[in-house]
């Protein structure tokens, strides 16, 4: 799993964001209101959580998934439920990935989070050009809804531009310089020559030539070389 040494311990921003109120987790509006009522009732179910555990909740937004997989909410739930499990256990967040794509996929303004975990975990996985593009569509998010954002949005942010200023770094790295060498006359021959160093004057080369070891007494080639400073 990549390091990601600058970003804010995840345990620190609050493993307990979501772990919120039922009336606060509830989206004002639904992004399909069209959804099986069978689907509803577990999706209902799955987050509440003054009267379920978390194991029944994970298996009533599961039942309410295996009827509408395009439940947007029910997804997004889902994936909620897991990051927090992810992060106790300091584990990378691809189980909640796939629920996030299918939430944003069926309703693109349905919460910022997850833009966050999948650039988050496409960072990880070192694919930047698709972490780059998360990152920044959470930063780019806005909604007058406030239960569109995580109680660690701030921390979130942070994170985010890290990231991306980190994938800059890496990108302007990995673009170099022409690889153009010149034959260096009066120094250059055809024998293998390397390990350069110029003189502080720039008056006197130093470097290291491999030449073949030869012996007067032996009549017959050798392909054996040496180092000669």
């Amino acid at each position: 799993m990549r390091q990601i040494f600058f970003l804010i311990p995840l345990l620190l921003l609050g493993i307990s964001c979501f772990a919120q109120d039922d009336d606060e987790e509830s989206p004002t509006k639904f992004c399909n209101e069209e959804i099986d009522k069978k689907a509803m009732g577990f999706y209902v179910k799955g987050i509440d959580k003054k009267q379920y555990k978390k194991p029944e909740r994970l298996e009533f937004l599961t039942k309410s998934l295996q009827i509408e997989p395009d439940f947007a909410e029910a997804n997004l739930m889902l994936g909620l439920e897991i990051i927090v499990r992810l992060k106790l256990e300091e584990a990378p967040f691809a189980p909640a990935v796939p629920f996030f794509l299918r939430a944003i996929a069926v309703c693109p303004q349905i919460h910022s989070e997850p833009y966050y975990y999948i650039g988050f975990h496409y960072y990880e996985i070192a694919k930047n050009d698709s972490a780059k593009y998360y990152l920044q569509k959470f930063l780019e998010f806005k909604d007058e809804d406030t239960k569109k954002y995580g109680r660690s949005y701030d921390g979130e942010v942070i994170n985010a531009k890290g990231m991306i200023k980190e994938i800059k770094k890496e990108s302007s790295l990995k673009k170099g310089v022409p690889f153009d060498p010149k034959v260096v006359t009066g120094v250059s021959t055809q024998r293998d020559e390397y390990l350069a160093y110029i003189s502080p004057d720039d008056k006197n080369c130093y470097f290291v030539r491999r030449l073949p070891i030869q012996s007067k007494d032996k009549v017959y080639a050798s392909d054996k070389e040496k180092e000669v400073f």
